[in-house]
């Protein structure tokens, strides 16, 4: 059975909730130059990373600072300027969570065909041709269970990312995205991008994980409900209405697998949504 661009959008927005592993290549040329960058990441909710290069950490945000290695020194980003430029390529930030490719672009982007199931690291996803109002064309896999990008390629002679090892996890350990050594403060904001407001990304992270949260405990009328709908869109709507959910929470219901389901899975659901409730209420 297919997918649809609009669930794999809601896929990808709802990757914010899992805790995954892996590594990303990127390879091509930029501006003329060759590119050939390597990262390893981990991400757990609530906008948790650790990224290393060669086994270094380069950027680690914990639940209440995020530091990054500029010139060879832990650095810490504060105020609104927390999502730093790693490298010329895309990078893990890009890849899941509210700073993701696909947050930005989906309003944009012409796709181009329906998605097309391929093999990316051994996992299955999904691949769909996109492009932009210029003709330029480009192609995008999300990885069927946890949302993640996992492949891209833009403009022919750009290059191309992929994730391999992708691993996802029923845990992680706080420590692995905090930092005991020594922390310079942020030098001046040149070069470094503005985040987008951080409150508007926990609010979704916070809806989306609310929403799963009550299609769990809401199953059969989920299911009865997705059965009845006669489209993609009129299942939002129905989401909406009938569960009380926001349109950000219905998407992500919709595009919620059956895996989610396993009392395991259940389980790490309802505690990331008790964490997110007690670090929001203080």
């Amino acid at each position: 059975m297919g997918v649809s661009w609009v669930e794999l959008i809601g896929r990808n927005a709802a990757s914010g909730s899992v805790m995954v592993s892996g590594a990303l290549r990127s390879l091509g040329s930029d501006r003329g130059t060759e590119l050939d960058e390597s990262y390893r990441f981990w991400y757990a909710p609530t906008d948790r990373w650790r990224i290393e290069i060669d086994g270094e950490p380069v950027y680690l945000s914990g639940r209440d600072r995020s530091l990054v290695r500029i010139d060879g020194h832990m650095t810490l980003l504060d105020g609104d300027i927390r999502l730093p430029i790693l490298g010329r390529g895309v990078s893990p930030l890009q890849l899941l969570g509210q700073n993701s490719l696909l947050h930005s672009m989906s309003r944009d982007v012409v796709v181009r065909d329906e998605p097309r199931a391929v093999d990316v690291g051994g996992r299955r996803a999904w691949a769909v041709v996109v492009g932009d109002r210029s003709g330029k064309n480009g192609e995008i896999s999300i990885d069927e269970s946890t949302g993640v990008i996992v492949r891209l390629s833009m403009s022919a002679g750009s290059g191309s990312s992929e994730v391999v090892e992708l691993t996802e996890h029923a845990s992680l350990p706080d420590g692995l995205f905090e930092w005991d050594g020594p922390v310079v403060e942020a030098p001046s904001p040149r070069g470094r991008r503005a985040r987008p407001d951080p409150e508007v990304g926990r609010q979704e992270r916070s809806e989306v994980l609310r929403a799963c949260v009550t299609a769990l405990d809401r199953s059969a009328d989920v299911l009865s409900l997705m059965q009845r709908a006669e489209s993609e869109e009129d299942a939002i709507r129905r989401l909406v209405s009938e569960l009380g959910v926001t349109t950000v929470g219905a998407q992500a219901i919709a595009a919620m697998q059956m895996s989610t389901f396993r009392p395991d899975m259940a389980d790490q659901l309802r505690r990331e949504l008790a964490d997110d409730e007690n670090n929001r209420r203080h």
